[in-house]
């Protein structure tokens, strides 16, 4: 962690330790910005800071403050899903050490010697080709190692060194793309230890800005770190407006922040946030968080943290009169957060088909949790969750299939599986077996098992769950690849069912069930409408959420077939 932090926050949160890395060259990197007045920097407008180490590059926005860009939610560190502050961050395989394949025409990483660099690359005498070594290669005035050892021992053609350094640079300008949030191209800072291997230009990079000591930027940040402090509270909008709450805490966080050691003329509010509660009238969430530097000047520079006896407990619900409860941060590691998984390429990606059915993999599930995300601007939940289960099914020998609505016989009986109610909800619980059992209970009202499943709407959670229910540990039983509306929208009958359907209404009956014993059936109904509104008043009894099973479909043709309604 940079900076400085009390004995009791470290042992009490270790976890708060991993973001210094990352945020620590973030700040090493605008020091230097402004130490040498680098580029033709906006002042308005971000840069992004791309860190070349030994094994991976790591890529993040610098803001105008002069801090990391933070994460809009939660975090991932390495895949697994994280609810702290860490730098917004994207990592890839890239790195000095990074292992280089002749025999795959000169492919980079992403497997890489790390520490074992002076011992095992060519250039230091080892037996490995790394990075490093095509890189010296390339450009033998660069004072690393033993350049005639290498010229002696590796003679790439120029044609392999082309190829290399093509490599390199798709791989930085993939990065760089996924961390932009506009397609207008912004200044680049290269920094790390392995900044030799980049290029002079890159796609995306207004410039490419090297500046003098990136190689020990890590240090720098470290060096330089300050205080900060982040209020966390409700409030509610009536008793004052939200401009006026906001201003109260402002000040608050600014006072917290002095009292705690900072020099009051150095803080600045480096994250505003204000969030509306959803379920609660009248309720609105205010994140605000400020930094400073270290003011040696005070009688005493020893933190208390506040709060820290209940981890699971910041912001206090119940009494708006009480001061929040906040956490105290030191050091520039901890005004961000971040995801860091590996970017995936899309275009070496082959999905595993035979006989017209499509067998998902883990990288499969991946990618189709990315496009329901996009897709689910409307609603449908965040598919993160369904993601993560359908992964560990398959590691866990289930199969999954998908079909093509054309191979679909006029024979098919097709149930249609989603969850219904708050998506707040769906994110905080953990499911269980509602849509399992919504299925289940609708089925006894059939003579004819169904023979597929299909999702009602593509965006969001709902686009992944007849995965899950149709996987070959529960119901056996392929997904037809195609959805009722094309994204995801609140109500039901806002899909083309009911646009295209000849009665009404036509998703009943209709099974829910909130998978801890409680199920509910709904037979009919004069519309779709009204349907909604039972839907409604039962998920309010199930918990705000339910798993639901809808009326099948057929594909025999005419206004009320598969081919009609699938939007594909």
């Amino acid at each position: 962690m940079t900076g400085q932090s009390s004995q009791g926050s470290l042992l009490q949160f270790p976890i708060r330790t991993f973001s210094g890395g990352p945020t620590n060259s973030m700040r090493g990197a605008a020091f230097l910005v402004e130490k040498y007045s680098l580029g033709k920097r906006d002042e308005k407008k971000p840069m992004m800071v791309v860190d070349i180490g030994g094994t991976t590059t790591d890529g993040g926005l610098l803001l105008p403050s002069g801090f990391p860009r933070q994460r809009a939610a939660f975090s991932n560190l390495a895949g697994v899903r994280m609810n702290f502050s860490y730098p917004d961050v994207t990592s890839i395989g890239l790195g000095g050490g990074s292992l280089v394949y002749r025999d795959k025409g000169m492919a980079v990483g992403p497997a890489s010697v790390g520490r074992r660099l002076i011992e095992d690359a060519i250039l230091f005498g080892g037996a490995v080709l790394t990075a490093t070594d095509c890189a010296v290669s390339a450009d033998p005035t660069l004072a690393i190692g033993s350049p005639d050892v290498l010229a002696a021992r590796l003679n790439l053609s120029p044609e392999e060194i082309y190829n290399f350094q093509q490599a390199v640079k798709s791989k930085l300008e993939q990065a760089i793309d996924s961390m932009k949030t506009s397609p207008e191209d912004l200044p680049v800072l290269l920094v790390g230890g392995g900044a030799i291997l980049a290029p002079s230009k890159l796609k995306g990079a207004s410039e490419v800005l090297r500046p003098p000591w990136s190689g020990i930027v890590n240090a720098i940040g470290a060096a330089m770190a300050g205080l900060s402090i982040v209020v966390d509270t409700i409030k509610t909008i009536g008793t004052k407006t939200e401009q006026q709450w906001l201003e109260d805490i402002k000040k608050a966080a600014i006072d917290k922040v002095v009292h705690a050691g900072a020099l009051r003329s150095s803080v600045q509010i480096v994250e505003l946030e204000t969030l509306p509660m959803s379920y609660v009238e009248n309720k609105a969430r205010f994140i605000v968080r400020a930094a400073g530097d270290f003011d040696y000047n005070a009688p005493s520079l020893e933190v208390a943290v506040d709060g820290m006896d209940d981890a699971n407990d910041l912001v206090n619900l119940a009494d708006d009169t009480k001061t929040s409860r906040y956490e105290l941060k030191i050091g520039a590691g901890d005004f961000s957060n971040a995801a860091a998984e590996e970017t995936g390429d899309l275009r070496s990606y082959k999905p595993k088909v035979q006989d017209r059915v499509w067998y998902l993999s883990e990288t499969g599930i991946g990618w189709i949790a990315t496009r329901c995300n996009i897709l689910g601007s409307g609603g449908g939940g965040y598919p993160f969750p369904t993601a993560m289960r359908l992964r560990q099914m398959i590691c866990n020998g289930d199969v999954i299939r998908v079909v093509d609505s054309h191979d679909v016989d006029d024979s098919a009986v097709v149930g249609g599986a989603c969850f219904g109610g708050a998506p707040n909800v769906f994110s905080e619980r953990l499911p269980a077996d509602e849509l399992l059992e919504a299925q289940n209970e609708l089925m006894r009202l059939y003579k004819d098992p169904i023979t597929h499943l299909n999702c009602l709407e593509v965006g969001g959670a709902n686009g992944m769950q007849s995965f899950a229910v149709g996987s070959s540990s529960n119901l056996d039983l392929p997904t037809v690849d195609g959805d009722y509306c094309g994204r995801a929208y609140p109500v039901l009958w806002q899909t083309t069912p009911y646009v295209y359907g000849d009665r009404q209404p036509v998703y009943l009956p209709m099974a829910l069930s909130d998978g801890n014993g409680a199920s509910v059936i709904v037979s009919q109904a004069k519309s779709d409408k009204v349907v909604e509104r039972l839907l409604r008043a039962a998920l309010s009894e199930l918990g705000s959420l339910a798993g639901v099973a809808v009326a099948p479909a057929s594909n025999h043709g005419g206004s009320e077939g598969l081919y009609t309604w699938l939007v594909c």
